[in-house]
C-alpha cells in the first residue's frame, strides 16, 4: 500500500481515549500511549487492581480520568477490541493467563481472535507490519513517543539532585517516571548566547589563560550533570528489551551506554536551539571561556554539538540514532541470551535508520553519510570514556564533583556507580 492510500485511511480518533489516534493497532485504531499501554500489560502480565470508584471513569468526561486508572484503561481497550494475538512475545499465548482472560472477555463481545485477512486498506493496517517501509514507520512513531516523553521531563519540576543518594540499581528497579506528571518548570533565565554567535566562536577559536573555575555552568536551576543521568535511566527503562535482562545485565547495560545517551541528548537539544555549546532547557550553559580551559571541556560542550550540525541531523535520525546507542550488545559480561536480544533490536533500528536516510539523503549521497553517523557513536563514546577517565583520577585522590554540596558528603554518588 503507498503511503497515499494508507494516509487516507488513518484513523482520526483513538477507540480507547478519544485523542488523535496515530494508526491501527492490534485491530482497532488508536494512539501511541493506548498502544504502548497495552502492549506492555500483555508482555507483563499485568493484572490491575479492580476500579476503585467501581468503573466511573469509563463514564467519565475527561480522558485524563480514564488515563489515571490503568484497570479502566485496559478495560476499554478489550471492550475497543484489541487483540492480543497481534503482540509477539515469547510466552506461548496459551500460557499468558492475561491473554486467555482477554480472549475469554473478546469471545463473549463476539470479536474475532484471528487477525484479518480482508484487502480493505484500513484493515491491512490491523497486523504486523511486513515491509521495511512500514516496520521503519512503527518503529520512529514508537521511538518519537518516547523522545517527547523524554524532552517532557527534561523541561518538569522533577529535579533529582546528587543529595538523594538513590543507589543505581533503585533507580533501575523503580517504576518508570516517564507515566508521572510532574508539570512544566517554567524559567525565568533567557538564553544569551543564540544572538551572539560570532562572539562565542571568536572566543572559542582564541585561547584563554584564565584560572579554571569551580563550576562551568552559569546559573543552572538543575545540576544537570546528575539529573540527564536519572532522566537517560528513565528512557532506557522504556525499552522492553531492557526487561528482558536480568538485573545484573541491566547495570552493566546502563553504566555502559546511559553517558553516551545522556551527551547526545543535551547535544542535539542544544543544535535545535542553535545554540553552538551545550544548552540546556533551564537556559543554563556552560561559560563560554570555560570551554578552551581543557580539551575535554571543548570537545564535550562545543565539538559534540557541531558534529551534529555539519551532519545536518534531523530529529528520525537522532531518534534512530539514540535507540542504536542504548541496545549495545557489544558490552562484555552480558550472556548469550541478552547480547542476542540487543543485537536483534539494534539491527532493526540500523536497518530503519539506512532505509529512511536512503529515502531522505538519495542513494548517492546516503552511504557516506550513514557511516559518519555511525562514526558519531563511536566519537561520543570515546569522549565519554575520557570523562569517565578523568573521574577515576579525581576521586582517587578525594576529589568530588563541583556540583556535590555538603549533603551530598557521605552519600554515595550516582556518576560513583556509573563512572567507577
Amino acid at each position: 500500500m503507498n503511503s497515499e492510500t494508507r494516509n487516507r485511511f488513518c484513523p482520526q480518533i483513538c477507540v480507547v481515549c478519544g485523542d488523535a489516534a496515530t494508526g491501527h493497532y492490534y485491530q482497532i485504531a488508536a494512539c501511541n500511549g493506548c498502544k504502548n499501554f497495552y502492549r506492555r500489560a500483555i508482555l507483563g502480565m499485568k493484572i490491575f487492581k479492580p476500579c476503585p470508584s467501581d468503573g466511573a471513569c469509563l463514564k467519565a468526561n475527561t480522558n485524563a480520568a480514564l488515563k489515571r486508572c490503568r484497570a479502566c484503561r485496559f478495560s476499554r481497550c478489550v471492550d475497543g477490541g484489541m487483540n492480543p494475538l497481534c503482540i509477539v512475545s515469547e510466552v506461548p499465548p496459551d500460557k499468558n493467563p492475561l491473554v486467555q482472560e482477554v480472549l475469554r472477555l473478546r469471545k463473549s463481545l463476539k470479536c474475532s481472535s484471528q487477525p484479518s485477512t480482508s484487502k480493505s486498506p484500513v484493515l491491512a493496517l490491523e497486523v504486523s507490519p511486513k515491509t521495511p517501509e512500514m516496520l521503519m514507520n512503527r518503529l520512529i512513531d514508537e521511538l518519537m513517543f518516547l523522545e517527547r516523553a523524554h524532552e517532557k521531563i527534561r523541561r518538569s519540576r522533577f529535579s533529582p539532585v546528587p543529595e538523594d543518594g538513590i543507589p543505581l540499581m533503585e533507580l533501575i528497579k523503580g517504576h518508570s517516571k516517564f507515566a508521572n506528571d510532574y508539570g512544566v518548570k517554567f524559567y525565568s533565565i533567557k538564553k544569551g548566547y543564540e544572538e551572539h554567535t560570532e562572539d562565542i566562536l571568536s572566543i572559542l577559536r582564541t585561547p584563554t589563560d584564565r584560572k579554571k573555575r569551580s563550576s562551568c555552568l552559569e546559573k543552572f536551576a538543575k545540576v544537570w550533570p546528575h539529573a540527564d543521568l536519572v532522566y537517560s535511566i528513565e528512557y532506557l527503562k522504556t525499552f522492553d528489551v531492557f526487561h528482558r535482562l536480568n538485573q545484573e545485565e541491566q547495570r552493566i547495560l546502563v553504566r555502559w551506554v546511559i553517558t553516551v545517551c545522556a551527551h547526545l541528548t543535551a547535544s542535539y537539544f542544544s543544535f535545535k536551539q542553535k545554540s553552538h555549546v551545550i544548552y540546556h532547557p533551564d537556559g543554563s550553559t556552560i561559560k563560554i571561556i570555560c570551554v578552551n580551559e581543557s580539551p575535554q571541556k571543548r570537545e564535550y560542550h562545543y565539538e559534540s554539538v557541531e558534529k551534529i550540525r555539519d551532519l545536518e541531523m534531523d530529529s528520525k535520525e537522532y531518534m534512530l540514532l539514540k535507540a542504536i546507542i542504548v541496545c549495545d550488545p557489544t558490552i562484555e559480561d552480558l550472556t548469550d541470551y541478552g547480547r542476542i536480544i540487543l543485537e536483534e533490536q539494534r539491527t532493526r533500528y540500523v536497518k530503519s535508520l539506512f532505509s529512511y536516510m536512503v529515502a531522505k539523503r538519495g542513494p548517492l549521497k546516503e552511504p557516506s553519510q550513514f557511516a559518519e553517523m555511525l562514526k558519531l557513536i563511536d566519537w561520543l563514546r570515546a569522549v565519554n570514556e575520557r570523562r569517565k577517565e578523568h573521574h577515576l583520577l579525581r576521586a582517587t585522590v578525594g576529589l568530588r564533583p563541583w556540583f556535590c554540596t555538603e549533603d551530598a558528603k557521605d552519600k554515595p554518588l550516582l556518576m560513583d556507580e556509573i563512572f567507577l
